[in-house]
């Protein structure tokens, strides 16, 4: 029965041996083993058949010491020779038996080991594989078992700054803050997770670490639960999430905050608003919201470039931060417009005193870039709960009273009040007024002749009148300031200078009129847009009108404010044939190297100095020397606001031909100025 059982094993191969080493027993799993047939094997000798000749010699003494003490050596991991030379390894286990007739033989169970490096190589490998993937991975990798650190890899090491030996044995809560940013305790929360990534769910979370150096790490972390060898682990799966946090928090910063100053924007200001509205009513005090708008600034930004407008800007905040406290907040509106929230209000005279600290500072000079400059600040104030009880509203009015501030001279602070609402609506609806009145007819161009000493026509001056139906006329001082504070200049602007040329090419058609020029009055912001000199061109050519014919008015004010571009304008313009006449001289700038550098034709003498010839001798001697002036240059000169025969007697004493005013007519309607003309067959008689 053992000798089937021997003989048809499988996975052990059996061999007998006699003292001297001659193979006694062979079964099919040796040949299997070690490729050589019963027959081959039988009778041979052990140490030449399967031991590697530099084994034999050790080998020969082992069997020789188990044959004289009849037992065996412990079993041992051999490399036996096969058939073909190659060295097989086996498990071999030896053992004498003694039987009655045959005396002792040594049996060699061998069980064959190839098979099973193979499966360790094979797992060697897949480890080592693994073990690189794990370690190759840029996302920290951490295994815990029962919460512990048992191992991690590289990325884990480097992101929280230590070694493998530092690690092992922790809880990931032990490498936290104590808290984390949502107010948690870390170790409260770090148990509720590894709870929640139970039953092999991938649990994803954010995580903050402490560095070794202190310093804190995001984490994005994936945890889930394995089963591995009889054991439950927890696989954790960590990415520095840290630059992404950083770019969410600029962007969070830049969504609230301006960028060049870093101030709060309205958006965060609203916020912050509600939160002080919120104490105040707990605490029974108010608010304020107070709007600056500084003054000058336009002219620093056109004059000395947007750098230094920057920069100026950058120091005002600076300033203004030092005279705050840190309850309340700045805002940058937008432009040279900042909003103050003050909280913990109790007084308007707390107020007022803050704003004159404000003032004060805006008014020092500070030197930036070499330049010395100088700004100052208007600021509008309106009070909670007073005022308003909602931001918009409180902002809407202290913006009012900053407008009122303005208004007073600026440099101070004016408070809220409904009068100045009233005023405001007033301004709204007259705006709203002008706008219809541009496409109802209400707008109207009349026309004041300009004539020489005998009332002969030599030109008129379109002067735009408004005519409300049903109301009393509205003064062009009024409603021509407000289309200028609007914008609505330009449309307005434009509809006078096309209406004047149709004009211009009706009477091109009256031998009487047909020789006068027209002077048409052009707002800065007119002259200074884009378009302005194609806008002239396209009117010339549509209602083909000599460019001769026409003058295009400017003030000193207009034309002082980016000179360089103006006297280029002025420049494009003449080569058509445009002439201009400059406005009010003598009031504002007037200096010879400056009035050298103007293309202009005419000047002219503004009423003011006219008023006053019969009564201060200082309008006397200003008038000639504007008359000298102009004849050096070669310029023609008109005299405006003539009233009376003795300011135009004067006039033609010093030498002035050319007369406008009421001395001689007032500005009318058209059909009336030819009617007018046809009667006095060109020539207007003095009214007085």
């Amino acid at each position: 029965r053992f000798r089937a059982v021997f003989e048809n094993v499988d996975a052990l191969s059996i061999q007998g041996y006699a003292p001297d080493g001659t193979v006694t027993y062979w079964n099919p799993a040796s040949t299997q083993l070690y490729g050589y047939e019963a027959h081959e094997a039988l009778g041979s000798s052990l140490f030449d058949l399967i031991i590697p000749p530099p084994a034999r010699e050790p080998v020969q003494e082992a069997v020789r010491w188990m044959f004289e003490n009849r037992q065996g050596i412990a079993a041992a991991r051999l490399g036996l020779m096969h058939k073909d030379g190659h060295i097989v390894q086996v498990y071999s286990s030896h053992t004498i038996v003694e039987s009655p007739g045959h005396g002792a033989t040594m049996f060699c169970l061998d069980i064959d080991l190839g098979g099973l490096e193979k499966a360790e190589h094979a797992l060697d490998a897949a480890e080592q594989r693994y073990r690189a993937l794990f370690e190759a991975s840029g996302d920290g990798i951490v295994l815990l078992s029962g919460g512990l650190i048992v191992d991690c890899n590289t990325a884990w090491r480097d992101m929280l700054q230590t070694d493998a030996s530092m690690l092992q044995g922790l809880s990931p809560a032990q490498l936290s803050p104590q808290v984390q940013p949502d107010g948690q305790d870390s170790a409260q929360a770090w148990q509720a997770q590894i709870l929640a990534a139970g039953g092999l769910r991938n649990r994803v979370f954010e995580w903050v670490f402490r560095r070794r150096d202190g310093s804190q790490l995001d984490v994005e972390l994936h945890l889930s639960a394995v089963h591995i060898n009889g054991a439950d682990l927890l696989i954790g799966a960590a990415r520095d999430i840290g630059e992404r946090k950083r770019v969410e928090a600029r962007i969070e910063f830049m969504a609230h905050h301006d960028a060049l100053t870093g101030l709060p924007n309205r958006v965060l200001l609203r916020d912050r608003f509600h939160q002080a509205r919120a104490r105040a009513e707990r605490n029974k005090t108010g608010l304020a919201l107070l709007f600056l708008d500084l003054d000058r600034f336009k002219i620093v930004n056109d004059t000395l470039g947007h750098s230094l407008g920057d920069a100026l800007l950058q120091e005002v905040v600076g300033r203004l931060s030092q005279r705050l406290r840190d309850s309340d907040t700045l805002c940058r509106q937008g432009g040279d417009e900042f909003i103050l929230l003050l909280g913990d209000v109790r007084a308007p005279e707390d107020v007022e005193r803050l704003a004159e600290l404000v003032l004060a500072a805006l008014r020092e000079p500070l030197i930036l870039q070499g330049h010395e400059l100088s700004v100052g600040g208007s600021i509008g104030v309106a009070l909670y709960p007073q005022d308003g009880q909602e931001f918009e509203v409180l902002l809407q009015r202290a913006d009012t009273a900053m407008y009122t501030a303005k208004d007073a001279g600026r440099g101070v602070a004016r408070f809220y009040s409904a009068a100045m609402q009233l005023a405001v609506e007033n301004r709204t609806r007259l705006d709203a007024a002008l706008r219809r009145a541009l496409y109802t007819g209400e707008l109207q161009l009349h026309y004041q002749p300009q004539v020489d000493a005998g009332g002969r026509l030599l030109g008129v001056e379109a002067l735009i009148r408004w005519f409300p139906v049903g109301e009393a006329p509205i003064s062009p001082v009024v409603f021509l300031a407000l289309a200028e504070e609007t914008g609505f200049i330009h449309q307005i602007g434009q509809f006078v200078l096309e209406t004047a040329g149709a004009q211009l090419q009706r009477w091109a058609q009256m031998p009487a009129m047909q020789h006068l020029t027209m002077a048409v009055n052009v707002s800065g912001r007119q002259f200074r847009e884009r378009d302005f000199v194609a806008s002239v061109a396209d009117v010339l050519d549509r209602h083909e009108i000599g460019p001769a014919r026409l003058k295009l008015e400017l003030t000193e004010s207009v034309l002082i404010d980016r000179l360089d571009e103006a006297v280029q304008r002025m420049r494009s313009l003449k080569l058509m044939g445009v002439s201009f006449s400059l406005d009010d001289f003598g009031t504002g700038y007037s200096s010879l190297s400056y009035l050298r550098m103007l293309p202009i034709d005419q000047v002219k003498i503004d009423s003011s100095f006219v008023n006053g010839l019969e009564r201060r001798e200082d309008d006397g001697v200003i008038v000639q020397a504007i008359l000298a002036i102009s004849r050096s240059m070669g310029l023609e000169v008109v005299a405006e606001g003539v009233e009376l025969p003795a300011q135009r007697d004067r006039l033609v004493e010093f030498g002035c031909h050319c007369f406008q005013g009421w001395l001689y007519a007032r500005a009318m309607p058209a059909a009336e100025l030819e009617a007018l003309v046809q009667v006095g067959g060109g020539v207007l008689p003095a009214l007085l």
